[in-house]
C-alpha cells in the first residue's frame, strides 16, 4: 500500500511488515518475528495501519500505529482474515473473514462492533456455498466492490471462477459488475473514484486491467502480473494487494519480485529499487530419523476385538488371521490352521463357537469354528460373496451379516478418502446349523448390525448429516423401520466422507449408545422408544461422557451391555458400566477406570535367504553420477553386499545368476507421498492390485502420507511379515483433520501420543490443523515424542511458510505461487523443511495427472510387463476415462518448472 500523502511504501515480505521511502532505498522493519503478519493497509488519515496477524496464536485483525507500535486487536471470532480495507471516514474496516475465508463484515474500530456484511444462507457444502473476497469501498462510501466465487477451491479450474459484485451500503442491493471469461477479482477504486482496476486470467498469465467507471472503457494496463491463485485457497486474496498513487494517475503493483510503479495513461512501468535486510527467527526443525528393524514384526494394530460372553477370553483379527488369548494376561494364538485371510470374529452366545468371515481371491464366506479351537472350520455359506459384519442372534441359531458383490468390491474407488458400502449390498439372516440365508432388507448403508436383548430387533449404524453417527433399527422381517438417533458434535473433515467413519451401537437393553464421534468414544443415553432425537454432545445440557482418550479404532459393548471395550493400535480398553447400567448412578456422575493391556504379537518379517548375483547389467550405482555399462550386483538376502564391474566381485558358492545382459538395473523408487486407494477398510484386500502395480514399476517403498482409516498399519503388518507382496509399506496413519475442537495442551498430547505409542508411526500428518498456537503446539510435543510433524497446506501458500518458520519436518505438495524467488527459497533451504511436491497432485494449478493422461494414451503406452495383468480392465478405464474430460491445451509448465529449478536449488 501507499500513505496517503503519497511518500511511503509499506509491504509484507515473509511474515513481516516493512516500510519504505516512495523513491526506494532500504526497506525498514516495522514488525518482525515469528508471528505471520500480513497484508498492511493505511487508514485514510495516514496515522494507523490495518493488517493480519497471527501473533495472538490465531489469524486475527489487527491495527497499530504507521510504525507499529500500539497493536490492538479488532477481531475476536476464530477465522481466516484477509483483504482488509478502510471505509472512506477511516472509522471502521472492511475484511473477509471465517473459516474457510467466506464473508466480508465492517468492524467498527471504536466499539468493536461487527456488521456482517455479505451474508449468503449456507448450503454446508464448501463446493456450493458463496465466497467473497478482496472489498474495495468507493470513495464516497457508497458502493462496495468485491470478489465472489461458487465453492471453495478450484482444482483444475474452468473459467470464469470469480466475477467482481457491486453492493449499494445504503440498500443492501447487489449487481454482478463485471464477469469476464478469465474470471474477475481483486477490485481497486482509485482516489477520485473514476477508475477500477482487476485481475483476471489472460491465456495462462494474469493481467491486470482498467475500467473508466464513466465511460465504461474497459482495456488491459497490464500484462502479465504475479500469477493469481485462482486454483488456491487465497488467504491472502487471488493477488497480492496493489495500490493507486493519491493522485489517481499511477499505481503501485508488485511484479517479477519486484515493487513496480505503473503509469494509468501509458502502463508505462518504473521498478522501485529497494533492499531488505531479513532476520527471520525459525524454531528447531523437527524431524526424526527411525531406523528400519529387520527383526521380528510386532502388530501395530489388532481389528474388531470382541470379548467372549462370560468376559474371560479375548477374540480379534490381527495379521489377516483370527487370534484369542485369555484375557486379560494369556498370550495370543492362532484360532484356526487355515492359510485363508479371516476377519471380524464374533462370540455365539453360549461362547462355544466363534463366526468369522474370509476374503481372498476377490471371494469371500461366513465360517464358524470351536472357540477351544479344536476341530476343524465349518463354512456355512454356501456360495462366495462379500460378507461383513457378522452377528449371532440372542438365541444363537441365526448369525446376520451384510452380503455385497464379491464383484463389485474389487472395483476401484471413485475416491481414496474411504470404502464406501457396495451398491445392493443386503442384511441377510444365515443359519448357523445349515447355512440357509434369507433375506431381510436392503442395507442402504447401514452397518455393524446388532441386537437387542429380545432379539426382536436389529440395529444399524450409518452415516448422518456432516458426519453424524445414525442408529436405525429394523424388526426380523426388514419392516418397521424406524430412525432412531443422530449423535454429532462439531467435527467435520473438509469432505464429509475423509473423516473416521462414525459408528453408534446401542446396548442390549436399548437404554445406551455408544458412538465414535471425531475418533473418539462417547457413552450417551437412548431416546425413549419411538422418538427420534439429534443429540450435539457439545451443548451443555446434553448429558454424555468421553470414555476414550486417545481414540477408538474399534469399539463393542461387552457383558451383556454392562461394559464398554475398543482399541488403539495394539492396546485394548475395557470400561465398567455397571453403577451406571443398574441405576447406582446417573451419567453427570457416573465416574470410570480405564482398563488397558497391550497385546504383543510377533511373526518373523519377510527376509530371504542365499545371494542372488544379477550380472552384466548397465548399473545405476548411486555413487554420485556413476553408471556402470557392464555390472554386477551381489546381494545377500535382503541387503545388497557389493557393486562392481562385471568379473570383479567374489561370488559365494551357491549363489543363484541372473544374466542381465542388456537390462539397466537402477535402486529401487521411494514415494514419498502415496496414498493406496484401492485397499480397503476391516476386511483387508489381501490381493489389492495398487501395491504390485507399484512394484512393477519400480518402486519399492512407499509412504502413505495421509490414510483416512487405521487398517492401513495392518496392510503394513501384512507386508512386512510375508502375508501379501507389496513395496516396503509406510504410512502416517489417518490426518490430524482441520478442527481440533480441543486444542488444549493435554488434548494435543493425547493425540501426539495415540500416534507415536499406539500407531507407532514417526510421521505425523495434519491436514489444515487448528491455527498457528495449535500447529506450533503439536510442532514443539513432536520433538518431545521423537516424531516428525507434517502438514499439508492444501493450497495455502501462507500456511507452507509458517511450516517452515516452525520448524516443521515436511510439508506435502508444492507451495501453489509461481514463480518463487529467493526469498522463499532461502526460507525453506535455510529453515530445512522438505517439500514432497507431488507432481501428479500440483496445487495453485493443472494437475500433473491431467497433464499425463493429456499426453500420453495409456492404452497405447508400453506398460511393465505383467502391470496389466494386475490391474482390472475397470481400473484402466477408470484412468483413462479422465481423457475426455480435459482441454486440448492443459496449460504451461511454468509452476512445474519452476518447481525443478527449485528443487535443484536446494
Amino acid at each position: 500500500d501507499v500513505s496517503p500523502n503519497g511518500k511511503t511504501i509499506i509491504f509484507e515480505l515473509l511474515g513481516d511488515i516493512y516500510e519504505l521511502p516512495i523513491e526506494g532505498g532500504k526497506a525498514k522493519l516495522l514488525m518482525g518475528g515469528m508471528a505471520f503478519d500480513s497484508q498492511p493497509t493505511y487508514s485514510p488519515d495516514g496515522k494507523k495501519i490495518a493488517f493480519v496477524s497471527d501473533r495472538s496464536g490465531e489469524d486475527q485483525l489487527w491495527v497499530s500505529d504507521t510504525d507499529g507500535t500500539n497493536p490492538l486487536k479488532i477481531s475476536s471470532t476464530y477465522g481466516l482474515y484477509a483483504s482488509p480495507a478502510w471505509s472512506p471516514d477511516g472509522k471502521s474496516i472492511f475484511v473477509s473473514g471465517g473459516l474457510p475465508t467466506r464473508d466480508i463484515s465492517k468492524y467498527n474500530i471504536a466499539n468493536g462492533d461487527v456488521v456482517l456484511i455479505t451474508e449468503y444462507d449456507g448450503t454446508g457444502d464448501f463446493n456450493k456455498d458463496l465466497y467473497s473476497i478482496g472489498a474495495a469501498v468507493s470513495p464516497e462510501g457508497r458502493y462496495l466492490y468485491f470478489a465472489q466465487k461458487t465453492g471453495m477451491v478450484d482444482d483444475d479450474a474452468r473459467f470464469p471462477t470469480w466475477e467482481i459484485k457491486r453492493r449499494d451500503l445504503t440498500d443492501s442491493k447487489e449487481i454482478t459488475f463485471i464477469s469476464i471469461p478469465g474470471s474477475a477479482f481483486r477490485p481497486q477504486i482509485s482516489p477520485d473514484g473514476k477508475l477500477l482496476t482487476y485481475g483476471t486470467r489472460l491465456d495462462n498469465n494474469t493481467a491486470l486491467r482498467i475500467r473508466n467507471l464513466e465511460t465504461g472503457d474497459d482495456r488491459i494496463l497490464i500484462y502479465p502480473i504475479e500469477r493469481d491463485e485462482q486454483e488456491s485457497r487465497y488467504t491472502r486474496d487471488v493477488l497480492p494487494r496493489y495500490a493507486f498513487m493519491p493522485n489517481s494517475k499511477e499505481l503501485l503493483i508488485s511484479q517479477h519480485g519486484k515493487i513496480t510503479r505503473v503509469s494509468i495513461s501509458d502502463g508505462s512501468k518504473k521498478i522501485i529499487p529497494f533492499t531488505a535486510q531479513v532476520t527471520q527467527a525459525l524454531g528447531p526443525l523437527v524431524r526424526y530419523q527411525e531406523s528400519i528393524e529387520d527383526g521380528p514384526v510386532r502388530a501395530r494394530i489388532i481389528m474388531a476385538p470382541q470379548l467372549s460372553p462370560n468376559g474371560k477370553e479375548l477374540a480379534f483379527s490381527s495379521f489377516g488371521h483370527i487370534y484369542i488369548m485369555d484375557y486379560p494376561s494369556g498370550t495370543p494364538h492362532r484360532l484356526t490352521k487355515s492359510v485363508s485371510h479371516e476377519f471380524e470374529p464374533v462370540w455365539s452366545p453360549d461362547g462355544k463357537w466363534i463366526a468369522y468371515v474370509n476374503w481372498d481371491k476377490s471371494k469371500g464366506n461366513l465360517w464358524k469354528m470351536k472357540a477351544n479351537g479344536s476341530g476343524k472350520p465349518i463354512c456355512l455359506t454356501k456360495y462366495p460373496a462379500y460378507y461383513s459384519d457378522p452377528v449371532w442372534s440372542p438365541n444363537g441359531k441365526e448369525i446376520v451379516a451384510l452380503k455385497g458383490s464379491a464383484y463389485l468390491r474389487t472395483l476401484p474407488f471413485q475416491t481414496y478418502l474411504c470404502e464406501k458400502q457396495i451398491a445392493g449390498t443386503e442384511l441377510v439372516s444365515i443359519s448357523a446349523t445349515d447355512g440357509k440365508i434369507k433375506n431381510i432388507v436392503l442395507a442402504m448403508g447401514g452397518e455393524k448390525p446388532h441386537f437387542n436383548s429380545k432379539g426382536d430387533r436389529i440395529y444399524l449404524s450409518s452415516r448422518g448429516k456432516m458426519s453424524a453417527a445414525k442408529l436405525s433399527s429394523v424388526n426380523l422381517k426388514g419392516t418397521d423401520a424406524k430412525e432412531n438417533v443422530e449423535v454429532n458434535d462439531t467435527y467435520w473433515g473438509f469432505f464429509d466422507e475423509s473423516a473416521t467413519p462414525p459408528d453408534i451401537i446401542v446396548n442390549p437393553n436399548e437404554k445406551w449408545t455408544l458412538a465414535r464421534i471425531g475418533r473418539q468414544l462417547h457413552l450417551t443415553a437412548m431416546p425413549d422408544a419411538g422418538t427420534y432425537e439429534y443429540i450435539d454432545i457439545t451443548k451443555s445440557s446434553i448429558p454424555h461422557k468421553q470414555l476414550s482418550k486417545f481414540g477408538a479404532d474399534f469399539f463393542a459393548w461387552a457383558d451383556e451391555g454392562k461394559s464398554a471395550i475398543w482399541s488403539v493400535g495394539s492396546s485394548f480398553f475395557k470400561v465398567s458400566l455397571t453403577d451406571l447400567i443398574s441405576g447406582k448412578t446417573d451419567l453427570a456422575d457416573f465416574e470410570f477406570d480405564v482398563q488397558e493391556i497391550e497385546i504383543n504379537i510377533e511373526l518373523p518379517s519377510r527376509k530371504p535367504k542365499g545371494t542372488i548375483l544379477i550380472s552384466g547389467a548397465r548399473i545405476i550405482s548411486m555413487r554420485g553420477n556413476e553408471v556402470l555399462e557392464n555390472g554386477d550386483i551381489l546381494i545377500k538376502e535382503n541387503r545388497i553386499a557389493a557393486i562392481g564391474t562385471k568379473g570383479s566381485l567374489e561370488i559365494p558358492k551357491g549363489t543363484h545368476i541372473i544374466d542381465a545382459s542388456g537390462k539397466t538395473v537402477m535402486p529401487g523408487i521411494v514415494d514419498s507421498h502415496n496414498h493406496w486407494g484401492i485397499i480397503r477398510e476391516d476386511i483387508l484386500e489381501t490381493d489389492a492390485w495398487t501395491p504390485l502395480v507399484s512394484l512393477s514399476y519400480g518402486v519399492t517403498a512407499s509412504y502413505d502420507a495421509q490414510s483416512h482409516i487405521m487398517d492401513y498399519l495392518g496392510y503394513q503388518d501384512l507386508a512386512d511379515a510375508g502375508e501379501i507382496l507389496a513395496p516396503r509399506l509406510f504410512s502416517t496413519g489417518p490426518a490430524i483433520d482441520p478442527n481440533l475442537n480441543d486444542s488444549s495442551p493435554e488434548n494435543i498430547n493425547n493425540i501426539l501420543v495415540k500416534y507415536r505409542k499406539y500407531y507407532k508411526t514417526p510421521n505425523i500428518k495434519l491436514w489444515l490443523a487448528g491455527q498457528r498456537n495449535v500447529r506450533q503446539m503439536i510442532a514443539m510435543k513432536s520433538k518431545e515424542l521423537n516424531g516428525t510433524p507434517t502438514n499439508c497446506g492444501n493450497r495455502d501458500a501462507k500456511m507452507d511458510l509458517t511450516h517452515a518458520i516452525d520448524g516443521f519436518g515436511a510439508t506435502q505438495h508444492n507451495i501453489p505461487i509461481s514463480p518463487l524467488y529467493n526469498d522463499v527459497v532461502e526460507l525453506f533451504a535455510q529453515s530445512g523443511t522438505a517439500i514432497s511436491p507431488t507432481l501428479m497432485v500440483t496445487v495453485g494449478g493443472p494437475w500433473g495427472l491431467n497433464y499425463f493422461l493429456g499426453k500420453y494414451d495409456i492404452n497405447e503406452e508400453t506398460i511393465p510387463r505383467d502391470a496389466d495383468k494386475l490391474m482390472s480392465l475397470e481400473s484402466l478405464d477408470l484412468s483413462s476415462s479422465k481423457l475426455s474430460e480435459l482441454p486440448k491445451e492443459i496449460g504451461n509448465l511454468t509452476k512445474l518448472e519452476s518447481l525443478a529449478l527449485w528443487a535443484n536449488h536446494l
